[in-house]
């Protein structure tokens, strides 16, 4: 702590980031600390004959880069269990058995004599964290230097407690491997009703939890009647300004929510009072992840990127028309960035069958949607099961 109650300033003392580096959340293990620079393999190479476009079926080995995803390259450097380390922008670890190929801009991490791969890659899971916040240094694109990252301990157990730790970590990846087929295999099922239905005109395999769903054919029809959206819809406008009095926190005054296009939180960034009242509808994001959409059962305030339509409830079911909507594959009508515009958006033609067939779709889709929310939760239960199992072992 610095008082300045001393004319003198102490030089030695460094205030540098560097120096706050002595949280490392392994350094009050009760396993004796190891430098991780025995695990280091020499950098790969910078000219490397790799495909351009990922998992292109013409390579014959896969190529670990800082870049999003993986790659394939034509040649290979290392062989066995290794741990793939991105040094550039920020760390990712990937683990993979076989041979593979690596970018100068990527660390490779062997198993040692006292170290097991799979352990080492689940210690650097639980470590990506701090190496983000206290090791990637630079200007611009940020790297993490090696000399750094060799200098960083990790707790050394015997082998038979890491083979303890990887086999009940591997538990949970098997069982979060598990519950994302499920939830696509249901995501499937959707597509699955809705060509059943004959709303996508696509190829599926029918199953029996299709049979009771209504079909053109049960209405003496080859195809449902195709509508522009602007039939469908009492209004569709475009979200406006953000309000005056807004805040990005809710407060007894404002309590009305803010939306905007963003899918990571459904678009909701802040609160007002100055409410717009809406009918049930839906947003559909006019800008980036255009036709993501939200349904809205009460006030709220839409702004920028954001298009508001406001189902005609006589003519189609709010829940039917979310499920046609989010299926639309639009075309950008904005240039370099993705744009949807309400002109375009209110002239989309889409397939109406009768109100009580679009409910019993509806129906057929919640319930499946209620599945996938159930996997979710499963899902979101074992966020930090492999943390959890790294303290009971090591601390």
């Amino acid at each position: 702590c610095i008082d300045f109650k001393s004319a003198n300033f102490n030089k030695a003392i460094n205030l540098s980031l560097a120096t706050a580096v002595s949280i490392n959340p392994f350094e009050t293990s009760k396993y004796q600390l190891v430098k991780i620079e025995r695990a280091i393999i020499e950098q790969g190479k910078s000219k490397i004959q790799v495909s351009a476009v990922k998992d292109n079926e013409n390579g014959v080995y896969p190529f670990y880069t800082s870049g999003e995803g993986i790659f394939k390259a034509n040649d290979y450097l290392i062989d066995g269990e290794n741990i793939f380390l991105n040094t550039g922008g920020k760390a990712g670890v990937s683990f993979y058995s076989g041979k593979a190929s690596y970018s100068t801009d990527t660390y490779a991490i062997s198993s040692q004599q006292d170290f097991l791969a799979k352990f080492l890659f689940y210690i650097l899971l639980d470590l990506t964290t701090f190496i983000n916040k206290y090791y990637f240094k630079g200007s611009g694109l940020k790297h993490l230097q090696k000399k750094d990252f060799k200098n960083i301990k990790i707790p050394l157990p015997p082998l038979d407690i890491q083979k303890q730790i990887v086999a009940e970590c591997e538990n949970v990846e098997s069982e979060n491997s598990r519950i994302l087929n499920e939830i696509a295999e249901q995501k499937e099922q959707i597509n699955r009703v809705l060509a059943k239905t004959g709303i996508l005109n696509v190829e599926f395999q029918d199953n029996e939890d299709l049979k009771d769903l209504p079909t053109p054919q049960d209405y003496n029809l080859t195809e449902w009647k195709s509508v522009k959206i602007s039939e469908v819809c009492n209004n569709i406008s475009a979200g406006g300004d953000k309000p005056k009095d807004f805040s990005e926190i809710k407060t007894d005054k404002l309590k009305i929510p803010v939306f905007a296009n963003g899918k990571e939180n459904d678009g909701l960034i802040g609160f007002t009072k100055e409410a717009k009242i809406f009918e049930p509808c839906l947003t559909i994001a006019a800008r980036g992840t255009i036709g993501f959409c939200v349904i809205h059962q009460e006030p709220f305030v839409p702004i920028v990127r954001l298009i508001v339509a406001i189902p005609n409830s006589k003519i189609i079911n709010l829940k039917f028309f979310k499920y046609i909507i989010c299926d639309m594959k639009f075309i950008n009508t904005g240039g370099t960035i993705p744009q949807l515009t309400v002109p375009y958006f209110s002239q989309y033609k889409i397939p109406l069958p009768p109100l009580a067939a679009q409910e019993k779709i509806a129906q057929a889709i919640n319930s499946i949607e209620q599945k996938i929310s159930s996997l979710q939760t499963e899902l979101n239960s074992l966020n930090g099961k492999q943390k959890e199992i790294l303290e009971k072992y090591l601390f």
